[in-house]
């Protein structure tokens, strides 16, 4: 095998690992502040997806207004979820995880419904190609490598530096002790659960371009 085409398997290992970085972001920082496996995440991300497709094709609004609709959607979707449904789980996590599964089948039930089951696709605006040398990366997976890593390095500064992000550490560390300090561990559960859908929102916005859109789609990717 020569040198071209060993580079050549690096920048697709890079693009894999861009796409699973950017739906387990979200994931991870569910699990480390609500203690929970939010099992539907990967429907969000999917949903996500549909809705870029539907205000890109459908309405015939440009990629961007689609994509930062598409990622407050998913977000506010996810404050919904955490006060009406994973809420009452609180401290409860094998019930939560049931509750997630069911969250799942509702939601590829809900999209095959609206949707139907024909396959669906989208463009975005990064259909170019990058070559290097000999090797030929499309610019729509590049933009998938740097997103995912640029948000690693943009969620570990949250977490790190600012007040909200600090205090999502706290309760993951101890959720008594953290209320006893005057943490609102509603509203800092809600951030979470904001952060986590608008960031499986990124993901499914982008990846999804590249993509034949199913209701079982997040699953198989």
């Amino acid at each position: 095998m020569g040198e071209a085409s060993i580079l050549q398997g690096v920048l697709n290992g890079l693009t894999s690992a861009g796409i699973y970085i950017l739906v387990a972001l979200g994931l991870a920082l569910l699990m480390s502040i609500m203690n929970i496996v939010q099992l539907a995440h990967g429907e969000i991300y999917m949903v996500a997806a549909y809705i870029v497709f539907y205000f890109t094709a459908t309405v015939g609004i440009n990629f961007y207004a689609a994509f930062v609709i598409a990622i407050l959607a998913v977000g506010v979707l996810g404050i919904f979820l955490e006060r009406f449904f994973f809420r009452p789980f609180r401290g409860k996590p094998d019930q939560a995880l049931v509750l997630s599964i069911g969250l799942m089948l509702v939601f590829q039930n809900v999209v095959l419904a609206i949707a139907g089951g024909t396959p669906k696709s989208y463009h975005s605006p990064f259909e170019s190609v990058v070559n290097i040398g000999n090797l030929a990366l499309s610019t729509e997976r590049l933009v998938i490598i740097v997103a995912g890593f640029v948000l690693i390095v943009a969620l570990f500064l949250f977490i790190r530096f600012a007040k909200n992000g600090q205090a999502m550490l706290a309760i993951s560390q101890e959720r008594e002790g953290a209320a006893l300090q005057g943490i609102n561990i509603n509203r800092l559960s809600a951030i979470a659960m904001f952060l986590g859908c608008a960031l499986a929102g990124v993901a499914g916005g982008l990846v999804g371009a590249l993509f034949t859109l199913t209701q079982r789609w997040a699953a198989r990717c």
